[in-house]
């Protein structure tokens, strides 16, 4: 659960409810396997960690290349598009947290807004392959992936209002400004300013 508390949050902070959040699903999704506790940070983040060579962006082109450059009957031996979403969200998160270790609190949001954004196609692709199971678990998935692009649009304005704010006179004016960037009423954009 995100803390209520705005001003505690941090690059770090947001990494690790990204990856608690992932973990929840790894074991949801493979619980007949019993993957073991702390599965995502020992199999898929310590690797991307240690590798300097991560990259999100890398594996996301990718991914796409490899989706539109290869035939159907050659991708059914390739990884399972909800594992490279995985795969991607951890390495936008090891990213985050080197940046804000080197200091590039900027950089580091830019990668926690990024791994939020494919946190949520993890969410969304696994829903759509189950989207027959009714279950509570079920639910909340879908519940997430509808919400997915309010949620990273609010996000975005808070971090670029919190990176600006000596810019605007007031928050209505920052709402003002923010209304030309983005598809939400200014009234949506006030209270998502609300509190900061």
């Amino acid at each position: 659960m995100r803390k209520t508390d705005r001003g505690a949050r941090t690059p770090e902070t947001e990494v690790a409810a990204i990856l608690a959040r992932l973990e929840g699903w790894y074991q949801w999704l493979f619980a007949s396997s019993q993957p073991g506790k702390n599965a995502v940070l020992e199999q898929h983040f310590m690797p991307a960690w240690e590798n300097a060579a991560t990259d999100g962006d890398s594996l996301a082109a990718a991914f796409v290349k490899v989706q539109t450059d290869t035939s159907e009957e050659d991708r059914r031996d390739m990884p399972a598009p909800l594992m490279v979403g995985f795969e991607i969200t951890v390495a936008y998160c090891v990213q985050a947290l080197k940046a804000f270790r080197r200091g590039e609190s900027n950089l580091a949001w830019t990668f926690v807004l990024d791994a939020e954004r494919q946190s949520e196609f993890v969410a969304f692709t696994e829903y759509s392959r189950e989207h027959s199971q009714r279950t509570k678990e079920g639910v909340q998935f879908a519940l997430e992936a509808r919400h997915a692009e309010n949620r990273l649009y609010r996000e975005e304005v808070r971090v670029r209002y919190l990176a600006e704010r000596e810019n605007f006179s007031s928050k209505d004016d920052a709402a003002i400004r923010f209304v030309k960037d983005f598809p939400r009423e200014f009234s949506t954009i006030r209270g998502w300013l609300k509190g900061l």
